[in-house]
C-alpha cells in the first residue's frame, strides 16, 4: 500500500512537470488573468501598424505606466499592481516580442525602437502627465521615453 501511494504521488509530480514543460505559458497566464480580475484590472488589446499590444489597465486614478524588462511580461508587475491599483490607474503592456504582444518580423528590439513602440502606445491611449516606472531593460526604455517626452512624464 505504501509503495502504491508513493508511485501515485511520483506519477502526479511527473505529470505536473511534464504538463508545465509542454505548456509553460498556460499556468502563469491563468494565474495572471485571475489576479488581474481580482484587482479590477482589464486585459485589453491594441493594434498599431504591424504591432498588436496586449496590456492591462486599471479603472481610475492618476496614470502610472509600467515597463517590464527583457524576457518578462506585464505580469511581472502584479505585486506592484496590488499596492497601487486603488490610488492609480495602473497600465502595463507586453512590449513587442514579449508576452502576448506580437512579434513582427521587421520589428527592431533596440532600446530606442522599443521606446518608440512605448511612445506609439502612449500616444494612441492619450496618456498624459503620468508616472513612468521601468525595470531592467524597461528602465532603459522608460529613461529614453522620458528624455524624449519630458512634458508628458510626471515622474520617472
Amino acid at each position: 500500500m505504501k509503495k502504491k501511494t508513493i508511485y501515485i504521488f511520483l506519477s502526479l509530480i511527473i505529470l505536473i512537470f511534464a504538463g508545465y514543460t509542454i505548456f509553460p505559458h498556460v499556468v502563469p497566464k491563468y494565474f495572471s488573468a485571475k489576479t488581474f480580475k481580482n484587482l479590477d484590472l482589464e486585459v485589453k488589446n491594441l493594434s498599431l501598424g504591424n504591432n498588436k499590444f496586449e496590456y492591462v489597465e486599471g479603472q481610475s486614478g492618476e496614470p502610472m505606466v509600467f515597463v517590464h524588462g527583457f524576457q518578462s511580461t506585464k505580469s511581472y508587475w502584479v505585486p506592484y499592481f496590488k499596492k497601487f491599483h486603488n490610488k492609480y490607474k495602473v497600465i502595463a503592456m507586453d512590449l513587442p516580442g514579449h508576452g502576448n504582444s506580437s512579434r513582427p518580423q521587421n520589428q527592431k528590439y533596440s532600446l530606442q525602437a522599443l521606446s518608440a513602440s512605448l511612445e506609439s502606445f502612449i500616444e494612441e491611449k492619450k496618456i498624459d502627465n503620468f508616472h513612468l516606472i521601468g525595470t531592467s531593460m524597461g528602465g532603459g526604455i522608460a529613461t529614453i521615453y522620458a528624455h524624449n517626452n519630458p512634458d508628458k512624464v510626471k515622474s520617472l
